[in-house]
């Protein structure tokens, strides 16, 4: 989204470090052997064409539906996986934050991460494919109750979580063609959605969030007095 050649360099330089450092964390996990390795799908020798349109589209009940595509599976598997992440980062923010009301929203997002997963699992395993181990077999959050963060932080990445989540649903709702698969997406992106407002609506309340830059309000401005020495900002354009 950026014009300006110094920031594309920058954006570029950022990709470049964050790629060598996930494949540092990569080699250590797998030398350690908790890299969760996805499905493996064994290739086709020839390319087919869909004959039958009901069998391959399926139905909205998920009652005798074909087997996962391969993308629809990378979708489901990185869902687990995702959603797996946030869920240890909110049950280690709900031991820590001394605040109530943050307390009940983050066992909001529990409950909904722990429902993906079971039920992004269930589709996996009717087709037979099995879902990725639970995080908390390694032991990832401590004992520890004693706040790192600040409830504002904590609050911020909880949002990028919920927007990371918002267009990763979006995204596997436009890669699957199972109606099963379409239907549930659409349910968890109402259900993130209405999430994600009443965590900004949090956030205002406790003048957590910053207002990003945001455009003149051109018909507002009409129905205000002229501002001294700004009269002629057209004429002097066209000028």
């Amino acid at each position: 989204m950026c014009t300006r050649l110094d920031v594309l360099e920058f954006f570029q330089q950022e990709i470049h470090t964050t790629t060598a450092f996930w494949n540092k964390v990569a080699r250590v996990m797998l030398e350690k052997g908790i890299l969760v390795r996805p499905p493996f799908i064994e290739t086709e020798v020839k390319s087919d064409y869909v004959e039958d349109k009901q069998e391959f589209l399926g139905s909205y009940w998920g009652k005798d539906n074909r087997p996962l595509l391969s993308m629809e599976v990378e979708q489901l598997f990185y869902g687990i996986i995702t959603n797996e992440v946030g869920k240890t980062l909110l049950t280690g923010f709900h031991q820590v934050t001394p605040s109530k009301p943050l307390r009940d929203y983050i066992e909001r997002g529990i409950a909904i991460a722990t429902d993906m997963i079971e039920d992004f699992g269930m589709k996996l395993l009717d087709s037979g494919i099995t879902a990725p181990s639970h995080w908390e077999a390694y032991g990832a959050v401590s004992r520890s109750t004693t706040p790192p963060f600040s409830d504002k932080l904590m609050m911020f990445h909880i949002n990028v979580l919920n927007s990371i989540g918002l267009a990763n649903y979006a995204v596997s709702a436009g890669s699957t063609f199972r109606k099963d698969l379409i239907l549930m997406y659409g349910r968890y992106l109402a259900q993130v959605t209405k999430y994600a407002a009443d965590g900004i609506k949090l956030a205002i309340e406790n003048k957590w969030l910053e207002e990003p830059p945001r455009f003149v309000d051109r018909k507002n401005l009409i129905t205000l007095p002229p501002i001294k020495g700004e009269g002629w900002g057209i004429l002097a354009v066209i000028g």
